[in-house]
């Protein structure tokens, strides 16, 4: 027979037994979700936070490709005011044509495009951003001694504080903006890879020991209630489900794979992603200086078919044939050349500010290069107006003295003593020898500025007289220069005379 003793204890152990083994399980729904969970929810959290600065920083990489493109195109610009006369006019001209239209079409394309893009990504992040937050500020404030809605991997309840769960970092919050690269491992355009998920969240994802009456879906506490009516619970944009039935798990919905998610519920999350993938791109070409393979770049195109034309454009092919003129089939060497031209071009003198020798490659900011660029184009277009009342001048006064000394049948009285001479004999009143407007009059032309025209026409035989540049007088047996070859020299000379105007 069994002692007394050992029976009682027997007892008490078949009692503690039968109680495990007919102890009710604990509602899942109501414990809380471990470190597994939250823990990548947090680190998400703060990437999202980032997005708006690595924005920033990728709209200023476009901004300053399309500001550099710009700047080179203003310093050939004022490379052509110093250097008017430069054989590469051509070759210049169309870069800086190139360069300018290149960076005008990169801001609009910002303006129509990326930055939409941008601005739509920084939206839909901070949305979900702020749902996640929401949602983990409920579950560490609803934190007590013996409960809470965030548990330590060792089974503590856990709650945010200074910005961390228990040592690690979960900063629920939006920071400035600054202009900072970030890269993406938590949200990308592909989906939230580390967001764990799980149709029964109560085996492996939730506590057993810490409740969360957050969570709740009982009569007595949370937020829901076994109601028919009630259909169960959305949390942080549709990730956490809940179900209205007693004692149900939670559901960690997948939001892993961004083209996988179909239910309306997590749309945030297939936004957000969508958003994302549209700022992942590589610059965009529009964006990009490609003077040194513009061949490639077809959107040049247009430029040629236009450039240096008058009512009617040039075709395609054309136009590819006008580039490769001016650039050669290859643009690379050409272009730095070009532009090693006009970054090593040292001012001349002191102007606008700066200093005579530097290198105009040195000066880049808008200000300064505008300012050389209207004082020289200034300085110039006073030269060219000064050139042009020159020769305003010369046509007149040859004109005049032509008709001064042109006179025939004239008395002496009526013949210029200044300028010409009178022939009682013949009754003529004619340029004196030497005169700038003898080639009118006599055949012989002013020698001082090189022109060699009298030296033709002095043939004493009509045979010996050339007939394209003079004039044979039958009856004088003279051979002179055509009527008007004083203007003709005038105008040919006008080159020389806008090289000494200039520099």
């Amino acid at each position: 027979m069994m002692p007394k003793a050992n029976s009682k204890q027997l007892m008490a152990a078949a009692l503690v037994v039968t109680s495990l083994i007919i102890r009710p399980a604990a509602p899942a729904a109501k414990m809380a979700i471990l470190q597994k969970v939250w823990q990548p929810m947090c680190e998400l959290s703060e990437e999202l936070d980032t997005t708006a600065s690595d924005l920033l920083d990728k709209a200023d990489t476009v901004l300053t490709a399309a500001a550099a493109m710009e700047t080179e195109a203003l310093q050939i610009q004022v490379y052509l005011a110093a250097e008017p006369t430069d054989p590469d006019v051509r070759g210049l001209t169309a870069l800086w044509a190139y360069l300018a239209t290149k960076a005008a079409a990169a801001r609009a394309n910002f303006k129509e495009n990326t930055l939409k893009r941008q601005l739509n990504a920084a939206k839909q992040t901070s949305y979900l951003k702020g749902r996640i937050d929401e949602w983990l500020n409920a579950a560490s404030a609803t934190y007590g001694s013996s409960h809470g809605c965030l548990a330590t991997t060792g089974g503590d309840a856990a709650k945010i504080q200074a910005g961390a769960i228990s040592g690690v970092s979960c900063k629920i919050e939006a920071t400035e903006v600054s202009k900072k690269a970030t890269a993406r491992s938590h949200g990308t355009g592909t989906g939230f890879k580390k967001l764990p998920a799980a149709a029964d969240a109560g085996n492996s994802h939730q506590d057993n020991n810490a409740a969360c009456r957050f969570f709740g879906n009982g009569n007595s506490n949370g937020l829901l209630h076994t109601d028919t009516e009630t259909p169960g619970g959305k949390f942080a944009a549709g990730y956490f489900s809940v179900a209205a039935t007693f004692g149900a798990a939670l559901t960690l919905e997948d939001v892993t794979n961004a083209d996988a998610i179909t239910k309306g519920e997590l749309k945030h999350w297939k936004q957000t992603a969508a958003a994302l993938r549209a700022t992942e791109q590589a610059q965009e070409v529009e964006h990009t200086n490609q003077s040194s393979t513009m061949e490639d770049d077809e959107s040049s195109e247009e430029l040629f078919k236009k450039l240096n034309t008058e009512a009617t454009e040039r075709s395609g092919q054309q136009a590819k044939e006008q580039r490769k003129s001016i650039f050669t089939d290859k643009a690379a060497k050409t272009v730095e050349k070009l532009m090693t031209k006009v970054v090593t071009y040292k001012l001349p003198a002191a102007t606008a500010g700066q200093k005579k020798g530097t290198a105009l490659g040195d000066i880049k900011g808008t200000t300064e290069l505008a300012a050389l660029l209207a004082t020289w184009q200034t300085k110039l277009q006073e030269k060219i107006t000064n050139l042009n009342l020159h020769l305003l001048e010369a046509r007149k006064t040859g004109t005049q003295e032509q008709t001064k000394c042109k006179l025939k049948n004239a008395t002496a009285e009526e013949c210029p003593s200044k300028h010409c001479d009178y022939n009682k004999e013949k009754e003529e009143c004619k340029p004196k020898p030497g005169t700038d407007n003898t080639a009118a009059g006599t055949g012989a032309v002013d020698k001082k500025d090189g022109d060699k025209k009298g030296e033709v026409c002095t043939g004493t035989e009509e045979k010996d007289c050339d007939k394209t540049k003079c004039d044979w007088n039958a009856e004088k047996k003279e051979c002179k220069v055509k009527e008007g070859a004083a203007v003709i020299s005038a105008v040919i000379k006008a080159p020389l005379l806008l090289a000494f105007l200039l520099f």
